[in-house]
């Protein structure tokens, strides 16, 4: 990724929300690569003041509402307040959120404390986990993520694996997903610290075997608490570690979210590429219109958006048309089509 910006421009900040914990992150204008800043005690995640799955609003917009968003709003912007003071300005120029809860009213309840801290809608953004890791790997080096890469995340009672893969279509790169994950009564017991990781390697290892039977992995990226051990097991090390690079650590999607903030800002490494992944829209719509005459199509819905941020609204005049043609177009190989709706009735 190029140079983006000036000493003289606001901060690019990433915000990385877990169930119980928060990290921030912003970019180095030197090297242009996200530094993360130590919260309060010089500590690499704060404790969130209540779990990530309660940042909802009940809709009755009674008082509990209002405490809530009191406290998150204030939680938010001692976060942001970390941020600037750490980089020594004052100006934040875009935010990028990304929550390990990605539902409908988690983002609701975010998008009512950015608008009660006074942040313009274009002055941050909020995505999910995977896509943070999608923007993240693929700000490395080629060879780590051609032709592609894993995430494992063990956060929860169950390991998730994503696994990008990119390939091109109509002169653009096509970043697809794919989702795995491995659940037992192992995995939950490992989870739950009444076993140790270097018992339940077996069942890591046999579920990674017919991930890597199927794809060539050129990296493998280790997340979550179930993997945030002070020595990893031998067997599972070696395995990992054949014919592929491995990294693990626990700031992976706080640092993504800053290149995903970055890119918002100037298009960069993203700039010819369709992210096609989970909470991503992955097929194009297009329609028929007549603008001061001339027939043309006009695209209602791009390719590679969040579905979150894909909200439109548009006004047309119908004149003379009993059926609107929907252009389809998605970003894989499976070919364009069309839906008809019918306005005759």
């Amino acid at each position: 990724m190029g140079k983006i910006m000036s000493e003289n421009s606001g901060l690019i900040v990433g915000i990385d929300i877990q169930e119980n914990t928060t990290q921030l992150s912003v970019l180095d204008e030197k090297d242009n690569v996200p530094k993360q800043v130590n919260i309060f005690d010089g500590k690499p995640a704060v404790s969130n003041p209540i779990p990530l799955t309660h940042w909802r609003l009940s809709g009755d917009g009674g008082n509990e509402d209002s405490e809530r968003l009191c406290e998150i709003s204030s939680f938010i912007s001692s976060a942001v307040d970390t941020v600037k003071k750490a980089a020594g300005r004052m100006n934040c120029e875009k935010i990028c959120i990304t929550v390990a809860d990605y539902e409908k009213e988690v983002l609701d309840f975010l998008a009512a404390v950015m608008d009660r801290l006074e942040f313009r809608r274009s002055q941050w953004c909020v995505i999910s986990h995977e896509e943070s890791f999608a923007y993240y790997a693929y700000n490395q080096k080629r060879e780590l993520y051609h032709p592609a890469v894993l995430l494992l995340d063990y956060s929860g009672e169950r390991i998730d694996a994503y696994l990008m893969a990119s390939g091109s279509r109509k002169n653009l790169e096509i970043i697809m997903e794919n989702r795995y994950f491995l659940e037992n009564d192992n995995i939950k017991a490992c989870a739950g610290k009444e076993l140790a990781l270097e018992d339940i390697e077996e069942d890591i290892i046999g579920w990674l075997n017919e991930i890597f039977s199927e794809h060539i992995v050129s990296a493998v990226y280790l997340t979550g608490n179930g993997f945030d051990v002070n020595k990893f097991p031998d067997r599972l090390t070696k395995f990992l570690c054949g014919k592929r690079k491995v990294f693990a650590g626990q700031n992976l999607y706080v640092k993504g979210a800053v290149f995903c903030a970055a890119e918002e800002v100037r298009a960069g490494r993203f700039a010819n590429t369709v992210l096609a992944c989970s909470n991503r829209i992955t097929t194009g719509i297009e329609v028929d219109i007549s603008e001061r005459g001339k027939d043309r199509r006009l695209r209602v819905v791009k390719p590679g958006i969040n579905w979150y941020g894909a909200a439109r609204k548009m006004d047309f005049i119908i004149e003379d048309i009993r059926q609107i043609n929907l252009y389809m177009k998605p970003c894989d190989d499976s070919g364009d089509y069309t839906e008809q709706i019918d306005i005759s009735t």
